[in-house]
């Protein structure tokens, strides 16, 4: 069987992804293989689920019972926080949790329920409001602010494109950093785009930027450009090509373009006209984004909402 590059490195890093969760490397052998074959290309990443679902499904309640004892121990914390109105111990004890400013807006949040049953402390109803409000905490440390915390790191991905690209470059940078908790840049300040254009030359303002930013070969970064021929998109794919940078590179219109030939991966949108290559791009980008968050659209039947009062990814 044949893989695609694109196809085999969702494969890898889905079975990456299980090997930590269950603690114990998987690799594909013949029978894994033969499976596959039932199924479609782009059903393969969940055929790989289905193939280990005993061994992942056990591996994730285990994981899903030490969240619950997270859970459960910040909710006592946080109670006798609110009693002595001294927050600190949340970040002291759970930084994955709790950064200074997260405990600074809880204080000031949960400080006016405390004041408003301040007259009844030790009355039900003041022991109610606390666990109430332990409760809230807890829920709001443990799902909210980092459902997805043991994949953070430190490395990072940029996006870079021209015109419509660039606005969904910008896009996909702010919805990796602050839902898929994958901290990424985008080229979106005037004012460097212009200096390093204006210095350098608009066909190598990006690769400016990337060296400033000090990209490695543990980033990735992603370049939409719908003809995939763009000089500037062409110059960071060859900076990465020649320094070993991962790269996927968005491209449409002629399949004979550069970033094709240049990126370690691909995805090619064989149409004809820019608005339904962009359109497309922006679906793509979304779709991988969603997946690396176990999002999946069609098999849920709950609406998102962003609102951090009703936040639900």
């Amino acid at each position: 069987m044949k893989f695609s590059n694109f196809i085999k490195q969702k494969i890898f890093n889905e079975m990456a992804i299980m090997g930590d969760v269950i603690r114990q490397p998987i690799r594909l052998d013949k029978d894994d293989i033969e499976f596959l074959h039932q199924f479609p290309p782009e059903l393969w990443v969940q055929a790989i689920r289905k193939r280990y679902h005993d061994d992942l499904a056990e591996a994730l309640d285990a994981r899903s019972k030490a969240r619950l004892s997270d859970k459960n121990k910040i909710k006592e914390l946080a109670i006798k926080s609110i009693r002595s109105r001294n927050f600190k111990q949340l970040n002291d004890d759970y930084p994955q949790y709790f950064d200074k400013k997260t405990v600074d807006e809880l204080r000031k949040e949960y400080n006016k329920i405390e004041k408003k049953h301040y007259q009844d402390q030790g009355s039900e109803e003041y022991e109610k409001a606390l666990e109430n409000a332990g409760d809230a905490i807890a829920y709001y440390a443990i799902e909210k602010i980092h459902p997805h915390a043991e994949r953070e790191n430190k490395n990072k991905i940029y996006f870079f494109g021209n015109g419509a690209s660039a606005a969904f470059a910008n896009h996909m940078a702010l919805d990796f950093s602050k839902n898929g908790k994958i901290l990424s840049r985008s080229l979106s300040d005037s004012a460097v785009l212009t200096a390093l254009s204006n210095d350098y030359s608009y066909e190598n303002a990006m690769l400016e930027f990337l060296k400033i930013e000090g990209v490695t070969k543990d980033d990735l970064v992603i370049t939409i450009s719908s003809s995939g021929n763009s000089p500037n998109i062409i110059s960071v794919l060859n900076y990465c090509k020649e320094n070993n940078i991962n790269s996927l590179a968005l491209s449409g219109l002629k399949k004979e373009n550069k970033s094709i030939t240049l990126a370690d991966y691909s995805i090619y949108v064989p149409m004809k006209t820019y608005g339904m290559v962009e359109c497309i791009h922006q679906i793509f980008l979304h779709l991988i984004l969603d997946e690396s968050m176990e999002i999946f659209e069609w098999d849920r039947s709950d609406f998102q909402n962003m609102s951090s009062n009703f936040f639900n990814l």
